[in-house]
């Protein structure tokens, strides 16, 4: 059982991003080395980044998801349909990342990486 909602960010505009949960995937990882430290073991399962999107007068615009490698934290900044956010490379480095939200329909739908 999980509550209805992970989180809530209030864009710079003022519209609500509201995190969901969503069912976990699971994750291919490899297992660290053993060098005989003690280390936290590598996540098997991850929850997708999805967004409900509602207007600052509460009107509902739609439901984002967010790439594989968006993170939450440090939470992201949203304008608009811009969105900065946190991700990781194969190395584990942070860097910041600007998306843009696609629309279908007049409805947000995704967000994707502005290269």
């Amino acid at each position: 059982m999980k509550p209805p909602f992970r989180d809530v960010f209030v864009g710079a505009d003022g519209r609500l991003w509201v995190l969901l949960h969503t069912p976990a995937v699971a994750v291919d990882v490899e297992p660290p080395a053993d060098d005989g430290r003690s280390r936290i073991p590598p996540a098997r399962w991850r929850e997708p980044v999805v967004f409900d999107v509602f207007e600052p007068d509460g009107r509902y615009l739609g439901r984002v998801r967010a790439p594989d490698d968006f993170s939450t934290h440090p939470a992201p900044f949203f304008r608009g349909d811009d969105v900065w956010a946190v991700v990781r490379d194969e190395l584990d480095v942070q860097y910041l990342v600007r998306f843009r939200v696609e629309r279908a329909n007049d409805r947000p739908e995704r967000a994707e990486r502005l290269e």
